[in-house]
């Protein structure tokens, strides 16, 4: 079926899911704030945008993760842009899938925290000090 021959509501929808994919591919910032819904009691805004779901974890993540990608951006010495490109929420996906200690061994790994020896030799590594 063409576009065309398409509903109106159907159309439209499309066109606003093509410019919403074109704006985050070229990381468009909204300029002003988008009007609250017709008829919502209140709405809640972070910056420019409205949160429609998830509030408590958006509202977690805009209090926490500034100073987190800062620290990130010092221990790994990256630049900004690499820290943002990092997919954090499928990191915290799979984090949540893990237990306990395989979470936490995870996240040594990649801030290479692991200790030399016995935690080494359990990752399959040699158990030998290099130095």
């Amino acid at each position: 079926m063409n576009i065309e021959d398409r509903p109106l509501p159907v159309r439209l929808n499309i066109q606003c899911d093509l410019a919403a994919n074109e704006c985050l591919k070229n990381s468009i910032k909204p300029k002003k704030r988008a009007p609250p819904l017709e008829g919502a009691k209140a709405t809640l805004y972070l910056g420019m945008n409205m949160v429609t779901s998830d509030m408590s974890e958006q509202i977690h993540y805009a209090a926490e993760a500034p100073a987190m990608m800062k620290h990130i951006q010092n221990h790994l010495r990256r630049t900004d842009e690499a820290v943002r490109e990092i997919n954090w929420r499928i990191i915290g996906c799979a984090k949540k899938r893990l237990k306990l200690h395989e979470s936490i061994r995870i996240i040594k790994m990649m801030y290479k925290w692991l200790n030399i020896g016995t935690q080494k030799q359990k990752m399959g590594q040699i158990e030998i000090c290099p130095l």
